[in-house]
């Protein structure tokens, strides 16, 4: 809903978007992007990378990667980066670390000294939360961000209706 938002220059959870070129960092499927793309006509310009690693990447891995990463988006004149989960692409290990969090958030800042922005996808904590309590691990993560949007079930309690809701703290 948000590429088709900014394909259209609409508001998203209430703010303003604009179209630009992306770079989807997916732990899914390719397949399942294709279908999502044709089903929601995205024609925005997204640059799909599905599992582009083979194993889990050490820090100073990771580091050099989103350097690497930041150096394709301006030559590709991508303004938006999506790491869909954090998790699956960082070197955390132990995401109750905070020290182990603020060691892997730091290098996104080859995204902000060029003027991209990262949005960052991470899962809900079991227990839940609220208020932008409810990520899982350290709360170094949220501690770091600009923006918490959270996206949640409608109704928690039926886990056949798959409407969802989004809340934030800006």
């Amino acid at each position: 809903e948000l590429f088709r938002a900014m394909q259209g220059g609409a508001k998203f959870a209430g703010q303003n978007t604009r179209n630009c070129q992306v770079l989807y960092l997916s732990e899914e499927r390719e397949t399942q992007w294709v279908q999502r793309r044709d089903d929601k006509d995205i024609s925005l310009p997204v640059h799909i990378l599905c599992n582009p690693l083979k194993q889990k990447l050490k820090p100073h891995e990771w580091v050099a990667w989103v350097g690497k990463s930041a150096e394709y988006c301006v030559a590709n004149q991508i303004e938006l980066v999506v790491i869909d989960t954090m998790t699956t692409f960082s070197s955390v290990t132990d995401e109750n670390d905070s020290a182990q969090v603020n060691a892997t958030l730091l290098p996104l800042n080859y995204f902000r000294e060029k003027n991209i922005a990262v949005l960052l996808i991470h899962h809900f904590r079991k227990s839940g939360g609220g208020e932008g309590t409810a990520s899982r691990g350290s709360g170094a993560l949220m501690s770091y961000v600009d923006v918490i949007l959270e996206f949640s079930r409608l109704e928690p309690e039926d886990v056949n209706n798959t409407q969802r809701k989004t809340s934030g703290t800006f």
